[in-house]
């Protein structure tokens, strides 16, 4: 799968320098991130719970890779591609449910709605740029699914 996730992130940050003196550090980044997305899941159906109609659920997980980014819509921030900045991989968790409907002999048509929650930080730069070991990014995530089987 094909999946565009992005953050506006806001931070204001006091830091401590070494001489005893403290910097105050404030921004504003607008983060978009395109990533392929491979589901390693279980999907589970029910019985028929309406004529012609199954309810599902699925669990599992997704790793993914990035294909692009952006912050703040621009591709190369001081000479340096900002897709560098983000990790290659993420990881997520992924828990969904829905229905699927008998349209005819062989064609289905289903719905549902999936949560995907970030398991891996995607990027390291505010931990080096602020100086602080405990910031951490993750992607979470609700979809709609719509599709037909056929």
């Amino acid at each position: 799968m094909y999946r565009s996730k992005g953050a506006e992130i806001s931070y204001n940050y006091t830091r401590s320098n070494g001489d005893g003196s403290t910097e105050n550090i404030s921004g504003k980044d607008d983060l978009t991130i395109q990533y392929i997305e491979i589901p390693l899941t279980l999907k589970l159906f029910t019985n028929e719970v309406a004529p012609g109609t199954v309810a599902y659920f699925q669990v599992g997980g997704s790793l993914n890779t990035k294909v692009a980014a952006q912050v703040n819509d621009k591709k190369v921030i001081d000479s340096e591609k900002v897709i560098k900045r983000f990790n290659i991989f993420e990881a997520d968790v992924l828990l969904g449910g829905g229905a699927e409907f008998q349209m005819g002999q062989s064609t289905k048509l289903f719905a549902g709605l999936t949560y995907h929650r970030g398991l891996t930080d995607i990027d390291d730069f505010y931990e080096k740029r602020l100086g602080d070991k405990n910031i951490s990014i993750k992607n979470n995530s609700v979809s709609l699914d719509f599709g037909v089987k056929f």
